[in-house]
């Protein structure tokens, strides 16, 4: 797929959606410095699309560029309006970074916005839940990841029920 991609933007240079496409084709199969080069021209200007920036954001945590994702994934989060993701992105990079507080905050803003989407969401709610947890208890907010714990959906899943022991050990 790569050497069509190649053909593609030889034909097409100034295309910066065919160079998303390139640079996520590129992210893919480990080309990951490849991958920015082509991530960073199709994101930039006025008119570049949030899955370009995404992918960009998530090429930069391949690098290690972790301080340019955490710009990008802020950047993402306030323009992201209902959408759950870039939240899930900054908190990602923001656990990487070793910023529990912002992390813990990344996904409770991601829950949020999984609230409203009803039955079908709740493994993402649950998993936004797990992950908020053990943001809390790494910042030592063991009681706030108890309360979030208490509010799984499904609470007898084997990560739920080992998320709960790990957080009743802590607490003694």
């Amino acid at each position: 797929a790569l050497p069509v991609l190649d053909a593609v933007v030889q034909a097409n240079p100034d295309d910066r959606e065919i160079l998303a496409f390139r640079g996520e084709a590129r992210s893919k199969v480990g080309r990951h410095r490849e991958a920015v080069e082509d991530l960073e021209i199709a994101a930039k200007g006025p008119d570049a699309g949030a899955y370009a920036k995404f992918q960009l954001a998530w090429a930069y945590v391949y690098v290690r560029r972790l301080a340019d994702a955490a710009e990008l994934a802020a950047s993402l989060a306030a323009e992201g309006g209902d959408n759950p993701v870039p939240f899930l992105l900054q908190a990602e990079v923001a656990g990487m970074r070793g910023d529990d507080a912002a992390a813990a905050e990344a996904w409770r803003l991601a829950l949020e916005r999984y609230a409203a989407r009803g039955p079908q969401a709740a493994d993402r709610r649950d998993e936004c839940r797990l992950r908020l947890a053990s943001s809390l208890r790494a910042s030592g907010r063991d009681e706030e990841a108890a309360r979030v714990l208490s509010e799984l959906e499904a609470p007898d899943a084997p990560e739920a029920v080992e998320a709960k022991a790990g957080a009743a050990i802590d607490r003694g």
